[in-house]
């Protein structure tokens, strides 16, 4: 019926229906309510896209330095660091989540005065990486004394309105003080600051307990619980977006590598390798601690390496909120699962 529809309509309006102008038929189909938009974004699944998102963590002890100690010398020689690190995602274009434990975001509460935050436009570091260059903020958590609740209100008490994500978790298990995730389904009330209550969405960066066998899945689906966290139960809440491979920048990891590891994903997806028509996401994943000059431009090296693929629509970088809407809304909420090979 949609095609016949769409014949008659090419035909009144002299437009030649090949893939190219089939779109520009649809659209007037829509505005004569004849088709719905939602059918017209359907289609896009035949696009090979690679959802790709740039994330940073910084923890609440080691291996981390303690960020907020006294005098305040430790947090400032990051803060420049990480002002560095965003103003050179942000003028190559790419995206970034930053995703933060309590602690350096105690030290943005306590030493940037209005001398140190003369050079972020006379704000603090956080609300400089939201309302400056529009990046996405996330709580990160290991809870041993804050759960993922007080980070999202100490992200609040600096000026910026925390994500919905929850920025890496202990997806099959529950270890230290860690919140089991499974309770995130519905809000979540500080331990520290029980007045303050948080809803989540997102689960993002499914980790394990010394990182030894951290989940490496992509698609997107509900998680019906730890023990059936592959399991899609479309009546919970939290929603899952998988990273797929492993892509840790770390001190001694060369630029090349991370770029052969997203066009790797890339060329799967669009010969054919991959499943085609599914939800494909990853992440390229950055530490505090390591931070130094010659790893910022690493990662803009990283940046700068994939721009063909971005420019030729086979990769777009994302903040993981992105993901999630594009989940929901291109791929109808389809649950995926395909195991980086």
């Amino acid at each position: 019926m949609r095609h016949f529809i769409l014949a008659i309509i090419c035909s009144l309006v002299f437009l030649n229906c090949s893939q190219k102008k089939e779109s520009e038929a649809n659209n007037l189909l829509v505005a004569l309510g004849l088709l719905s938009s939602r059918t017209q974004t359907i289609n896009t699944t035949t696009n090979p896209y690679l959802y790709v998102s740039i994330t940073s963590h910084n923890e609440e002890s080691l291996p981390d330095p303690a960020y907020d100690s006294l005098p305040g010398t430790t947090y400032l020689t990051y803060r420049s660091l990480t002002k560095s690190l965003v103003d050179t995602i942000y003028s190559k274009g790419a995206k970034f989540n930053y995703e933060s434990d309590w602690r350096f975001l105690n030290a943005i509460k306590l030493y940037d005065t209005a001398s140190v935050m003369a050079d972020t436009n006379n704000k603090n570091l956080l609300r400089y990486i939201k309302e400056d260059k529009g990046f996405e903020v996330d709580a990160h958590a290991h809870e041993a004394t804050e759960n993922y609740a007080d980070v999202a209100y100490r992200i609040s008490q600096l000026g910026v309105t925390p994500s919905d994500n929850i920025g890496g978790f202990t997806y099959n298990s529950t270890s230290g003080n860690a919140t089991d995730w499974e309770i995130i389904q519905n809000p979540l009330t500080g331990r520290v600051n029980t007045s303050y209550t948080k809803r989540f969405t997102t689960l993002v960066l499914a980790g394990s307990a010394n990182h030894l066998a951290d989940d490496k899945t992509f698609g997107a689906w509900k998680p019906k619980s730890k023990s059936e966290f592959y399991t899609h139960d479309a009546t919970k809440n939290l929603t899952f977006i998988g990273g797929g491979c492993d892509n840790v920048v770390t001190t001694t990891s060369n630029a090349t590598d991370h770029i052969a590891t997203i066009t790797r994903i890339s060329d799967g997806i669009k010969n054919g390798t991959y499943p085609k028509g599914n939800f494909y996401a990853t992440n390229i994943m950055l530490n505090t601690r390591d931070y130094s000059a010659d790893y910022i431009t690493k990662v803009g090296q990283i940046i700068e390496g994939l721009k063909s693929r971005v420019d030729a629509k086979e990769i777009q970088w994302t903040f993981h909120s992105e993901k999630k809407t594009a989940w929901e809304t291109i791929y109808e909420s389809k649950s995926f699962q395909f195991t980086c090979p």
